[in-house]
């Protein structure tokens, strides 16, 4: 134990040594930091390498407001790693943890250093935000609470190591913290300011209805943060926002995916056909999103105000017999790139910029906005600093090193059209289910149908609740 305490890794995090940081900010405008998961930027595109208006009307409406960087790209195929990539600007190498000790120097720190915003932070999949800036986080009810949990929860584990197997189903589940997971009725709806976190892999709609209350007007400009995890597996939701299947991502796989993690893609084209369907449909779910969150902004009157930033962590792939979501040789065109939107306080012209430009381009481009000082050491730079060389490669972590990619990287725009062809460029949503035998049937009235007899088969259906 006392090995564990005070030499292992773990001590860095029981005892953290961050030295303070003095920050000042130059220029206190509102800040909107929008990040979406597992988004391929290349999936909003139609066959001219434009953003399809029909299936998305409100990215493409962002668009006219904002610049879209075309050639974005991330710098890590996972979430734990290209999340912080985007909040330090700097590569992720080796192992490090995606949280405030191993990233002391991270885009809420320093806006909490500088005192100049008010934070409104939702953070799922990561801990960068440091719990004690927050005053919820050290109250002594909350610290007993969490003691509790922590020796109900190992208690549970206890009894499921010990007791024999034939015995265990009788044992209450294995609590969601244990595996990292966080009970979303554990989160207050009436929270509105801090760090807020729900667990990654349910209750979506539900996280994003609880940013929505947060934004308000204020007597100090606002810092919003949401990294939401869609269009990230799992595939639940329509572009209206309707739910098809529960929300939740614990026990439930891609169908068509096999090895471990069910990170691979096995040799049914049709079952890949349909989680490509299921996916694209969830991108136009968070189309809607983000045409209720203009709204709400331009309600409350930040929008035209704020620096607006729109971003994803890394992409997926939808290859047969290959990852979706380990780099190889033939996938980096469906994990590199990403959707990367910059709208500036008051600008009202879209512009559409294909230099070479980085996740870890994120942070130095808030930092030089601000006017923040002294200048921030990290691998990007801001996309608004024109006098720098655009860098001559893209770079990307292939779990061993940064792999060197060319920095048009023209194979992005052809990556995804197969999937993309098969469901109609332009036709808004209507093509989408015309895959897989006697799709010539989607859209027909069963009215025009004859009936050639009577089966044997009997069909039970059994809605979810």
């Amino acid at each position: 134990p006392c090995w564990l305490l005070f030499l292992s890794p773990a001590s860095r995090v029981l005892f953290p040594k961050a030295r303070p940081l003095e920050v000042s900010v130059g220029n206190s405008v509102p800040v909107v930091l929008v990040v979406f998961d597992e988004f391929c930027g290349a999936w909003l595109m139609d066959d001219r390498g434009d953003i399809d208006a029909d299936r998305f009307p409100n990215f493409t409406a962002l668009a006219q407001d904002a610049t879209w960087f075309c050639n974005a790209t991330s710098v890590h195929p996972t979430t734990d790693n290209a999340v912080p990539a985007i909040l330090t600007g700097k590569y992720q190498l080796g192992d490090r943890r995606p949280d405030v000790v191993d990233h002391p120097v991270n885009l809420f720190t320093l806006l909490l250093a500088a005192q100049s915003h008010e934070m409104i932070v939702f953070e799922s999949g990561t801990r960068l935000f440091p719990d004690n800036a927050d005053p919820d986080n050290v109250d002594p009810d909350t610290t007993r609470r969490q003691i509790q949990n922590l020796v109900s929860n190992l208690s549970i584990v206890y009894l499921h190591d010990v007791v024999p197997l034939d015995h265990r189903a009788r044992l209450p589940a294995l609590p969601r913290h244990w595996f990292g997971l966080l009970a979303n009725d554990e989160v207050r709806p009436e929270k509105r300011t801090g760090v807020i976190r729900y667990s990654w892999d349910r209750d979506r709609d539900r996280q994003f209805d609880h940013f929505m209350n947060c934004i308000e007007p204020s007597d100090r400009p606002p810092f919003y943060y949401l990294h939401l995890i869609v269009p990230h597996f799992p595939w639940s939701f329509l572009p209206s926002g309707r739910k098809y299947r529960p929300d939740s991502g614990l026990g439930i796989e891609p169908v068509g995916t096999t090895a471990s993690h069910h990170m691979n893609w096995g040799s049914d084209e049709l079952a890949i056909a349909q989680g490509a369907q299921q996916y694209l449909l969830q991108i136009g779910y968070v189309d809607h999103l983000l045409g209720r969150l203009i709204a709400r902004l331009k309600a409350t009157g930040c929008y035209d105000n704020c620096l607006f930033i729109l971003v994803a962590d890394h992409g997926v792939s939808f290859r047969p017999n290959a990852s979706r979501r380990m780099p190889t040789a033939n996938n980096l065109p469906d994990l590199m790139p990403v959707p990367l939107f910059v709208k500036l306080p008051h600008q009202t012209s879209g512009t559409t910029d294909d230099r070479n430009v980085e996740t870890i381009d994120v942070l130095p481009t808030i930092a030089h906005f601000l006017a923040m000082t002294p200048s921030i050491e990290c691998d990007g730079h801001s996309v608004h600093d024109l006098g720098r060389v655009e860098r001559p490669q893209k770079r990307f972590f292939n779990w061993v090193e940064l792999e060197a990619v060319d920095a048009d990287f023209q194979s992005r725009f052809q990556a995804v059209r197969p999937s993309l062809r098969r469901f109609g460029f332009g036709a808004g949503w209507d093509g989408i289910f015309q895959i897989g035998p006697n799709n010539d049937l989607v859209g027909r009235s069963t009215a025009d149908l004859g009936i050639a007899g009577r089966s044997s088969l009997q069909v039970a259906l059994t809605p979810w609740q």
